[in-house]
């Protein structure tokens, strides 16, 4: 699957320049992120992750595929992202659905109250925060979401042109897959962990609020 973008950056500016200039280039690749994505959200669905009408907010949202699945399913969804552009793009593929999007950055504080959603989302996002920016982005993550936080990211499976592309990116990717167990236990009550694909796992993470 292609990697999305990271949230937020120390160079925001540059950040926001840079994605808002490879927005219509992501948008080549909706369809194929999408076939991904039914995948996820049927695992999410039989493990009870994911209930019906769950209400769902996805962070570093990119050009809408995930939340366009997710609205198929008959599911309530937000998408945020910090590039107004990939913002554009997903407004206008996803048009036919009832989506909320809004342009934000998920390490700060989001303008949503406490316990907002069932189930927060982050794919391929976490991977390229530094350390802190992860923290504040689980933070947030804990805060609005009732019962489940999902990082769909990396695993400690390493290929050679992911290694490339995420060295170039300059994230903290090298880091976190040897670290992302570790450290999501040390932030959440309890984690299950399920394959995505041969290189990146689903991190099912109960919140505070267990799962009624």
């Amino acid at each position: 699957m292609v990697s999305a973008h990271r949230i937020s950056v120390k160079e925001n500016e540059m950040y926001n320049t840079v994605f808002d200039s490879i927005a219509s280039v992501y948008g080549w690749f909706y369809r194929y992120q999408k076939k991904g994505f039914k995948g996820i959200i049927d695992t999410l669905k039989q493990t009870g992750s994911l209930r019906e009408g769950d209400r769902v907010l996805d962070l570093g949202c990119g050009t809408g595929a995930l939340c366009a699945v997710l609205a198929e399913h008959g599911h309530s969804v937000t998408g945020i992202d910090a590039s107004g552009k990939m913002i554009q793009v997903a407004r206008k593929k996803t048009g036919q659905h009832d989506i909320t999007y809004l342009v934000a950055d998920a390490t700060t504080r989001l303008d949503f109250p406490d316990d907002s959603f069932d189930l927060v989302i982050a794919s391929h996002v976490v991977h390229g925060l530094a350390p802190q920016e992860r923290l504040q982005l689980y933070e947030q993550m804990k805060r609005v979401a009732v019962h489940t936080v999902v990082i769909h990211d990396y695993n400690t499976t390493r290929s050679l042109i992911t290694d490339i592309l995420e060295y170039l990116e300059r994230g903290d990717y090298f880091n976190f897959i040897q670290i992302v167990e570790q450290e999501l236990r040390e932030q959440f009550p309890s984690i299950r962990i399920e394959k995505a694909s041969g290189n990146a796992h689903l991190y099912i993470c109960t919140c505070q609020d267990a799962m009624s």
